[in-house]
């Protein structure tokens, strides 16, 4: 299922090249600094995390739910292509004219922010009441009476 996973393409133009753009710009880096065995193992380690996170998660529904991309491998570049220049500036264009210098650090902040709290209020509320969901642990654990000592 990870392989089907990582090498499907995207469904949406945009996300496709997003990723597209961020493996470029980030793999090149990671691949330059840390060898091109470092790039792929990351890679592949990315989106394997990523699709055991979808499906631990619930998010996966039936076991015949389908899921595609490379989007978490991606990510996983990006955060080792970043975390050893924290301190590095880089100017955004915000609106794509304004321009905001900022350290990195506050950069992956915010991008990892947005993307945890993204995932959170977008994909749990009301997953639970779609037809085929089904967790992928449920609590067995027997309810123990309390005493009325």
């Amino acid at each position: 299922m990870a392989v089907g996973y990582a090498c499907a393409p995207a469904r949406w133009f945009w996300h496709l090249l997003g990723n597209g753009l961020v493996l470029w710009w980030t793999g090149a880096t990671v691949e330059q600094e840390h060898g091109p065995v470092t790039l792929l193992k990351v890679l592949v380690g990315g989106a394997i995390v990523g699709a055991l996170t979808w499906y631990l998660s619930g998010l996966g529904g039936s076991q015949n739910g389908a899921l595609i991309g490379i989007s978490a491998g991606v990510y996983a570049l990006m955060l080792v292509a970043l975390l050893d220049k924290l301190d590095h500036q880089i100017t955004l264009l915000l609106f794509f004219f304004l321009p905001v210098t900022l350290k990195i650090r506050w950069l992956l902040i915010v991008v990892s922010l947005f993307t945890v709290l993204g995932w959170a209020f977008s994909e749990f509320p009301g997953r639970h009441d779609w037809p085929g969901w089904k967790a992928a642990w449920t609590d067995t654990s027997p309810t123990r009476p309390t005493s009325a000592a």
